[in-house]
């Protein structure tokens, strides 16, 4: 065997060897095709944009049906499986104020919301205040302090929503000829902002669709700057909320850490396959 038959061998050995037009072993008549020896037309030959479509979409008949939460047409298979917004409640978003009760308000706390104490109006565990203003517009308050004569933190006294009155500008519950100042059991989050803006998309106010209304956190930021969306999620407890809530923080945050570092959990070793 010459040298040109031994590498003709080496390249036909290797797959991804380039070969000469010898080296093919395919003469140039094998290359070709004549109309007659295949099947179909010319118009067999090609395509549409539709076609293509389809081979990447295959189209199927779906039944659709009326969501029954909130009258969307949803797939039928599917109209239990699909995810839903978290609902918007005083439980789920911590963000909102919770004004279904009322809690009374000790003496340390009221002059931050204007009110002011006047010299000998002190009685025995409780102080007689007064709301800022004009003088004659002034309304004796009936309130206490925080902590009890052994040093004890109180509880808070709480009221019904339909017994606090507003005067001048304050919330209070008159009873038994006292006038308590109170606060809403929850307030409002300064972090809390909200917006409503017009749909481009739908210009007409009248018709549906047209407002667009925005929910943010602005204590939690992305690292570009943008804020945190609230619209459709839920929020159970927050340490970044001011005012501060204690119950909520209670339940879903300090009692989780408290579980956590109490528990032995962290010394166990989690054997894999159920061994023993």
């Amino acid at each position: 065997m010459d040298k040109l038959q031994q590498d003709r061998k080496d390249q036909e050995d290797e797959p991804l060897a380039e070969v000469d037009a010898e080296g093919c072993q395919v003469t140039g008549d094998e290359c070709e095709f004549s109309a007659a020896e295949r099947d179909g037309t010319a118009p067999e030959s090609e395509f549409s944009l539709r076609e293509e479509i389809f081979e990447t979409f295959k189209p199927v008949t779906e039944i659709v049906v009326d969501s029954p939460f909130d009258g969307m047409p949803v797939p039928a298979n599917e109209r239990h499986d699909l995810a839903k917004a978290h609902p918007f409640t005083r439980e789920t978003i911590v963000c909102v104020e919770d004004d279904t009760e009322y809690v009374e308000l000790f003496t340390e706390e009221l002059q931050a919301r204007g009110w002011v104490e006047k010299r000998g109006l002190w009685g025995l565990g409780s102080a007689r205040l007064f709301l800022s203003g004009d003088v004659k517009n002034t309304m004796p308050a009936d309130a206490i302090s925080q902590y009890s004569e052994d040093g004890s933190k109180r509880e808070r006294r709480s009221f019904d929503s339909q017994n606090v009155v507003d005067r001048f500008g304050a919330s209070v519950v008159l009873q038994d000829g006292k006038c308590i100042p109170v606060r809403m059991k929850r307030e409002r989050c300064v972090h809390w902002r909200r917006q409503v803006m017009a749909n481009d998309d739908q210009p007409e106010p009248t018709e549906p669709g047209h407002l667009i209304r925005y929910s943010n956190c602005a204590a939690r930021r992305s690292v570009g700057g943008a804020l945190m969306t609230m619209r459709d999620e839920a929020m159970y407890a927050c340490d970044y909320r001011d005012p501060y809530d204690p119950l909520t923080a209670e339940k879903y945050l300090d009692k989780f850490d408290r579980e956590r570092l109490n528990s032995k959990r962290h010394l166990e070793l989690i054997r894999p396959f159920n061994l023993k």
